[in-house]
């Protein structure tokens, strides 16, 4: 699994390409501090899916397809599975 940690410091642009460069590196998890939210409170890209709580600081984007268990990404942002 390859695993990208960024600091976006809020800006919109760095967190797409930060994702674009993902997308092009095959990176498999981007953990994100500082996403910048769009007008409705979300991050989005089409390459990944973000997953976390909208309101924290930092999230973590899985590749779209990547066939992961939740198990495995709980233990890596080191919360327990279903919370």
């Amino acid at each position: 699994m390859l695993i990208l940690q960024h600091n976006c410091a809020g800006m919109g642009l760095v967190v797409e390409c930060v994702c674009e460069s993902g997308v092009k590196l095959g990176l498999d998890l981007i953990l994100i501090q500082e996403a910048k939210r769009e007008k409705d409170g979300t991050v989005s890209h089409p390459g990944y899916w973000f997953i976390g709580e909208e309101t924290q600081r930092t999230r973590a984007a899985l590749r779209v397809g990547l066939a992961v268990e939740l198990e495995d990404v709980s233990a890596i942002a080191g919360k327990p599975p279903g919370s």
